[in-house]
């Protein structure tokens, strides 16, 4: 997975099969994610290949305005 701020900071995170990630605070909002499609990741010197991938994302979302350190980015 990669992630990226809106400075411009990349980070890039091998997720193994079956795990989860709770993003929350600026994680959450103000950093972007991806994950390149490519079928080989290269893992600690070992060539993992990848297999099915299902996403589900939950996400609460607040009817009043925000009060979070992250209003710019914040979905309420």
């Amino acid at each position: 997975m990669n992630w990226k701020s809106q400075s411009g900071v990349e980070k890039h995170l091998y997720i193994r099969p079956r795990s989860i990630i709770i993003a929350s605070g600026e994680a959450r909002y103000a950093w972007f994610h991806s994950i390149s499609p490519r079928k080989i990741d290269k893992v600690e010197g070992d060539f993992e290949f990848r297999r099915r991938r299902v996403s589900l994302t939950f996400r609460r979302s607040k009817p009043e305005p925000c009060t979070c350190n992250f209003k710019f980015f914040c979905n309420s």
